[in-house]
């Protein structure tokens, strides 16, 4: 199976990472979700790939969209339908 486009760093009570995961699962866009919790060296890779510590955080084909607001706005654009399985 091909590597999802999509990696999305999330945290599990992290009401923000839910709602993104909501949107991507709605749009049909797969995803590879990596939850962070209780694994503190992954905030170092966020930051490294994202310059960010927070999360959600949203890399498509390698590349930082930014978190939840942002993948809102790529779904209000109809960029997700490109994504979609």
């Amino acid at each position: 199976m091909a590597e999802a486009r999509v990696k999305i760093y999330t945290r599990t009570a992290c009401p923000y990472c839910h709602k993104a995961l909501d949107i991507l699962r709605k749009n049909n866009v797969p995803y590879d979700e990596v939850n962070i919790a209780g694994r503190e060296e992954l905030r170092d890779e966020i930051e490294r790939l994202t310059g960010r510590r927070d999360v959600p955080q949203i890399l498509i084909d390698g590349k930082h969209i930014g978190d939840d607001d942002h993948l809102v706005e790529w779904e209000k654009a109809g960029k997700l339908k490109e994504l979609s399985a």
